[in-house]
């Protein structure tokens, strides 16, 4: 159901580049307890029910575009707990 959606952004908006969806399917319509939400082709947020929560919103779908790099809050301190992370 994913690729329909990215199918149809490719074919009808070709202006948006760096564009994405976040999908539920039948599991999250029906409110299966344990139903994900799938982006990014084959990435899946799963085991809390997510997909279950967008079901229960009647959200089926989020179409998101940006080419934005993200911000850190706080970098240095980020860069410092991967230089320590070995450690432990």
């Amino acid at each position: 159901m994913c690729q329909m959606f990215y199918w149809w952004i490719k074919e009808n908006r070709t202006d948006s580049k760096g564009c994405g969806a976040t999908v539920i399917g039948p599991a999250g319509e029906n409110q299966v307890r344990f139903a994900v939400v799938e982006n990014d082709y084959w990435r899946s947020a799963g085991r809390t029910g997510a997909g279950t929560v967008m079901g229960s919103k009647k959200i089926k779908v989020i179409v998101f575009r940006d080419n934005r790099q993200k911000e850190f809050a706080n970098l240095p301190g980020i860069k410092s707990f991967i230089k320590d992370m070995p450690k432990t």
